[in-house]
């Protein structure tokens, strides 16, 4: 039987994707990139955003449309808290599991209990996937759920309890891509700082995956209040950890910091910046900001760009506030206009511009290591710096996948110029 998954959402989606993937594969099933030859069709639906939960329910219906008689299965967030997700007559079945294993048990008992398929391999174990981002990074999830309760927020609810990976396992996989040929492992999750398994923390995960072939450990989305001396000091020392940082802030008000149960304050955000450029040369820091939360005043969204003009972050994920329903802060009093939020997206785009222009002229003349990931269309080799800038340089032989030490020279519409050093 041959199945086509399609995934919708974060990159902890796209791990799951590739582990349900990989326990159907087992039960005896083939996987298909041609939706069209698929027998089954595997929809891993997203619902941050009532936007997401829109997408996700028009490609179900697409998915229908373009393959009438494939069975349509339906798992990820929206299955869980999509609003009238069972009233989409497209679906043959939802599930609202949340753990990749128990998806590809029941998509299996499913297709046998209606004679659509008899599995070689009846129970699928529930273990985190790897998503290739490129040829020459790969991402591994290492937790799913997260119990922060934001208010902004539907995932505490969609993706249920705190769950982290055996570490052995998170070992044993970083190994398997070294030797692959990876050069780059991205830690993810719903929550990474949260990480724990028999007493393991997130700074163990790093130490043990240092010690395998994989020459760059970067993190994915951090809590500020992870980052402290003690964190710091010990990731430092790893010597495979990536000086980028994507340190959510959100907001730079405290009074909408606390509106939207986050559990720190600018001040204490600052604080962890200082102590990661402390033990991080050229480091780098990149954010979520979100702007017109409901009862934010122009003082309050005027202390956001004033910290990130402190901060001077390397790169902003800027998002005007959506109401969430089913969230605390849907209901809250003295929503924003359209209008006031498209101005305030606009003026943090300016001012995170300014910021990031000003971080990477930093650069300027710096030694930095590249990753080059292919050759672009102008004939230089194209890739990330450890710090997570975007650069290019010329090489007279092939630099694909090879850490390259280069020189900047200069900067063109955001990207980093450089050339090799011998």
């Amino acid at each position: 039987m041959r199945f086509y998954i399609t995934t919708l959402g974060c990159k902890a989606n796209l791990a799951d994707s590739e582990s349900i993937s990989e326990a159907l594969a087992k039960s005896g099933m083939q996987r298909s990139e041609n939706k069209d030859n698929a027998s089954l069709i595997i929809v891993n639906t997203c619902a941050v955003t009532m936007e997401s939960e829109r997408k996700s329910r028009n490609m179900l219906r697409r998915m229908r449309a373009d393959n009438p008689q494939a069975v349509i299965i339906a798992c990820g967030c929206w299955s869980r808290v999509g609003e009238n997700a069972q009233s989409v007559k497209e679906v043959d079945l939802i599930i609202k599991h949340n753990r990749p294993g128990d998806i590809a048990e029941q998509i299996t008992a499913y297709l046998t209990e209606n004679n659509y398929f008899q599995p070689q391999k009846e129970e699928a174990e529930n273990r985190f996937g790897v998503y290739f981002e490129t040829k020459t990074r790969a991402a591994l999830k290492i937790q799913d759920g997260c119990n922060r309760y934001c208010t902004y927020c539907i995932i505490p609810y969609a993706r249920g309890e705190l769950f982290s990976e055996d570490i052995k396992k998170l070992t044993s996989d970083c190994r398997r891509l070294a030797a692959q040929g990876f050069k780059e492992v991205v830690l993810t999750g719903i929550h990474i700082a949260s990480y724990s398994y028999e007493g393991h923390t997130l700074a163990d995960v790093i130490d043990c995956l240092a010690e395998t072939d994989i020459k760059r450990i970067r993190l994915g989305s951090l809590e500020p209040l992870l980052i402290d001396e003690a964190f710091a000091k010990r990731a430092a020392a790893s010597g495979k950890l990536c000086p980028h940082f994507h340190l959510s802030l959100q907001s730079g008000s405290d009074s909408v910091l606390k509106r939207m149960n986050r559990h720190y304050t600018a001040e204490r955000y600052s604080q962890s910046v200082d102590i990661i450029r402390k033990y991080f040369e050229n480091a780098s820091l990149t954010t979520d900001i979100i702007v017109g939360f409901p009862g934010e005043t122009r003082a309050e969204f005027e202390e956001s760009m004033a910290l990130v003009e402190k901060v001077g972050f390397a790169h902003v994920h800027i998002f005007p506030y959506s109401p969430r329903r089913g969230t605390p802060a849907a209901k809250m009093p003295s929503q924003l206009t359209k209008a006031q939020k498209h101005g305030r997206v606009i003026e943090m785009e300016e001012c995170c511009s300014a910021a990031a222009d000003k971080f990477k002229r930093t650069m300027m003349g710096k030694r930095l290591e590249v990753l080059p990931e292919y050759m672009n269309e102008a004939g230089l080799y194209e890739g990330y710096t450890e710090n997570y800038l975007r650069c290019e340089f010329p090489a007279k032989k092939d630099q694909t996948n090879i850490i390259t030490p280069v020189k900047i020279t200069d900067i063109r519409e955001g990207v980093l110029l450089a050339e090799m050093i011998d």
